[in-house]
């Protein structure tokens, strides 16, 4: 884009000259009212709602503190379990609440502003014609503006691009005109939301407007466009160009100018004004050369002629000033500052988009490509890879950025690869990378990157047993992909899950039976719990995890952390639902044991907000995958947290017998000793287990074999006996190892 002053012509001009074409009248016609236009503004996001100034309070689950992310927009003060929330103005915030043990919630504000815009009218399509002022005469009309609600317009400043032939009052938006022309009126507010808009009002002194034409049929945006040029070579600084020849571009410019002054001026005036600014750009002398135009000698024959705008671009001609075919470029970087081609070695080859727009290869050979910018210099910000052709254009250009010594072409949501990855074809690029928290894939790359169907990218995690994503749109998402391979996401990222080809933010429960887990260790900083938990299964988006230490179960007479006092936790029943070892697991987990000494899960533990409610106990039966095991698995139920029966229970002996164990076997009989697997062996060495009788661990009484119960030797052997008839005994000593279904997102989201 040419850079040029507001006292000629502006962007803005052009831009809304092209913007309100459709609906501005023909070159020669008669001034007709055009249709209004009506903008409304919504709310950007899904965030929850605040209106400014009205206080609101919501639970927190035991905060003590609380913070917002701008305290000018909403603060949040807690008393006992309650945050108190409070807009002051549009805009969003992030409140923040946090517990003594280090749970965080988070929540996002919207807060609104029933005194500012929702929505506004553009009248005659937001147009303001004045006949050329006489004499002596000032001329005022109020801007064609509505809002809602209605006193919202008092909320715009007004300001005139144009001042000299149209001028506004800043406060009241009345336009008054100043001389024959054309002004682009600007208003500027806030909307109801907090968000920053403005609108413009085009406005015309004795000037028909153009409706945008093509080359052959040109109109005033067309010339528009060519003032501008021309001026941004006026306006170089340094400027290479000879005074007399700069001149005569400053003529034709004006020259455009008085066409577009003209009350209406014809095809043909414009047409001509368009030529003679071309003409002038085509006809430029370098200072330096003293030649018509700047053209220079060629080392080995040719020459090289200027193109005019940008600085230090020149095609590539023939011996005889014909071009080539196809056309020849070439970028001059000038690093020796003599403003001349033919020295040194220092060109890079060019490709041309557009009359104005080249782009220069830098470094040459890189496929590496940087637009000229109009003082002749490579805007680096423009960077741009060239695709598999090698070259811009084509479809294929992918916008490139350098970290370090390397090339990286940016594939949208912080997400790149490299250019050359091999180091042998540029054309070439490396996998997709994740850039990161420092959006740079140099230093933290994310190498699990998915692209999913719905066009956008994702992280894999333990491939692929679920995902990190950019927030859906008006959701805080910000478009980029910040999360690490394996690490926490970041505050814009969401956790999905692909389930039948589609991303959800819902984890899915997962068919069949689980699937062995590879013993990844819970600590403490994210349980809230004093002991470690071990992962022994997955299904869809949870995992199975066993706490690594028992819990105290006593016998009553007090040796609460002695595992030799431990007894059998079944009673005289034969059935896990309703027995004691049910209700001590749960009442652990409610935190309602009242023991002394006893290491129930704390109240505000991460575990109760990552659980999920699970009435497997209470449905038990058959559903192993291996001959003789019974009793199935448990499942999670539903998505939901609780703390309520069978959140925690036993493993069953299906589960210690696939997930976490050395062996098992089934005690009848003819006992048959098989071992259960190398994961499952690991994952049971993980378990902190004393050598105490003979039983180490409890595990879920069978429910389909009448009278046995199930446990887990020391050494890790799986199996069931009879607890009832004959030969039954049920006072051998045991622990209690409870065991729950969890969102696998515990592992790796922010403490």
């Amino acid at each position: 884009m040419l850079k040029s002053k507001k006292s000629r012509v502006t962007a803005l001009i052009l831009a809304a000259v092209i913007a309100v074409s459709a609906l501005a009248v023909g070159l020669g016609s008669t001034f007709a009212a055009k249709p209004d236009v009506v903008v409304p503004l919504s709310q950007q996001n899904t965030y929850t709602t605040l209106e400014k100034g009205v206080p609101t309070a919501r639970n927190t689950f035991g905060a003590k503190m609380a913070s917002s992310s701008d305290d000018s927009i909403a603060t949040a003060s807690v008393q006992g379990a309650v945050a108190t929330v409070t807009g002051h103005k549009a805009g969003i915030a992030a409140i923040t609440t946090g517990s003594n043990m280090g749970m965080l919630l988070r929540w996002m504000y919207q807060i609104t502003d029933a005194a500012l815009m929702t929505q506004y009218t553009l009248k005659q399509g937001g147009e303001v014609l004045f006949a050329v002022p006489k004499a002596g005469q000032t001329l005022t009309k109020p801007a064609p503006v509505t809002t809602v609600p209605a006193a919202a317009f008092n909320t715009i400043a007004w300001k005139s691009l144009q001042p000299n032939i149209a001028a506004v009052n800043a406060a009241t938006g009345v336009i008054r005109a100043v001389s024959k022309g054309v002004a682009i009126v600007v208003g500027e507010f806030t909307d109801k939301w907090g968000a920053d808009h403005d609108l413009h009002i085009l406005v015309g002194v004795g000037v028909s407007l153009g409706g945008g034409g093509d080359a052959n049929h040109p109109d005033l945006s067309d010339l528009m466009e060519w003032i501008k040029k021309g001026e941004g070579i006026l306006e170089l600084n340094p400027n290479p160009y000879t005074p007399g020849s700069l001149a005569d571009l400053d003529g034709a410019v004006n020259g455009g100018w008085d066409a577009v002054n003209l009350e209406n001026p014809t095809e043909q005036q414009i047409k001509d004004a368009i030529k003679d600014i071309k003409d002038a750009i085509g006809n430029l002398e370098m200072k330096e050369s003293g030649n018509p135009g700047g053209w220079i000698k060629k080392p080995g024959g040719g020459w090289y002629r200027p193109v005019g705008y940008p600085p230090h671009v020149y095609e590539v001609m023939n011996e005889d000033k014909s071009s080539k075919q196809p056309p020849e470029y070439i970028w001059d970087d000038n690093s020796d500052g003599d403003n001349d081609p033919s020295t040194g070695n220092n060109n890079h080859p060019v490709e041309k988009e557009n009359d104005f727009t080249y782009w220069a290869e830098d470094p040459a050979g890189s496929n590496i490509w940087k637009k000229v910018d109009g003082n002749g210099n490579l805007d680096e910000d423009s960077a741009i890879w060239g695709g598999g052709n090698g070259k811009p254009g084509g479809g294929d250009d992918l916008p490139a950025k350098k970290f370090g010594g390397a090339w990286w072409v940016h594939m949208g949501q912080n997400v790149w690869r490299k250019v050359n990855p091999n180091g042998n074809n540029n054309r070439e690029l490396g996998p997709l990378t994740g850039g990161g928290f420092d959006e740079n894939p140099a230093t933290n790359p994310a190498l699990s990157i998915y692209l999913h169907t719905n066009g956008k990218y994702y992280i894999k995690v333990n491939n692929g047993e679920f995902y990190y994503g950019d927030k859906p749109a008006g959701q805080g998402g910000d478009g980029k992909l910040q999360s690490h391979d394996n690490e926490v996401y970041a505050a814009s990222d969401c956790v999905y899950w692909l389930v039948n080809g589609e991303m959800v933010t819902a984890p899915p429960m997962g068919d069949g039976n689980p699937n062995v887990g590879n013993g990844d260790i819970l600590g403490t900083d994210k349980t809230g719990d004093s002991s470690e938990w071990i992962r022994i299964a997955t299904s869809g988006g949870y995992s199975l995890i066993v706490r690594k230490n028992y819990i105290n179960i006593h016998t009553g007479s007090g040796h609460y952390g002695d595992p030799a006092w431990q007894y059998t936790p079944f009673g005289t029943t034969n059935a896990y639902k309703g027995s004691t070892l049910q209700a001590k697991i749960n009442s652990w987990f409610k935190t309602n044991v009242n023991v002394t000494n006893g290491d129930n899960l704390p109240a505000n533990a991460r575990l109760r907000s990552y659980t999920v409610q699970n009435d497997a106990v209470d449905k038990l039966g058959t559903g192993s995958t291996q001959a003789g095991m019974t009793n199935a698995f448990s499942k999670p139920s539903s998505y939901q947290a609780g703390d309520g029966d069978n959140v925690a229970f036993a493993l069953s002996y299906t589960e210690a017998a696939n997930f976490c164990s050395k062996t098992h076997d089934i005690r009848t009989a003819n006992p048959q000793i098989q071992p259960s697997g190398a994961q499952a062996a690991a994952n049971f060495g993980k378990l902190s287990i004393p050598q105490v009788y003979l039983y180490g661990m409890w595990l879920r009484t069978p429910g389909d074999i009448s009278g046995t119960a199930g446990a887990m030797e020391y050494g890790g052997r799986a199996f069931q006996y009879h607890i009832t008839g004959a030969g039954a005994t049920h006072s051998e000593f045991g622990l209690v190892y409870p065991a729950l279904w969890v969102r696998s997102a515990i592992f790796t989201d922010p403490v």
